[in-house]
């Protein structure tokens, strides 16, 4: 059975082959990393900040992001950084994980 990240990378016409079965794999939009993983059935897209974004930046997204999608802002302390992460529906097809990466990154 594919994963949701084979499936997706199909979807949108990814360049790069995805190792069949995988649970993992950075995507690389206009040279900026984008990772997913597969996480209790779902798909999990990360995007992180820039790491001198200042606090105003941050509140800025995170209000636009909870008001427009399902996107949330998140710390990650070990990296010390904050991030953007989305899960894509349990059991989504090519299409709805194609849509949900275009929103996104968008």
């Amino acid at each position: 059975m594919r994963s949701a990240i084979e499936i997706l990378a199909e979807a949108i016409g990814y360049p790069e082959r995805v190792p069949e079965g995988a649970l993992s794999f950075t995507f690389r939009v206009d040279d900026v990393p984008i990772p997913a993983r597969v996480s209790g059935g779902c798909l999990l897209l990360r995007w992180d900040f820039p790491e001198a974004a200042p606090p105003e930046t941050l509140a800025a997204y995170a209000a636009g992001r909870i008001l427009r999608e399902e996107a949330v802002v998140a710390w990650d302390p070990a990296m010390e950084r904050a991030f953007l992460w989305q899960k894509a529906p349990k059991g989504a097809d090519g299409r709805a994980l194609a849509e949900t990466f275009r929103r996104f990154l968008w």
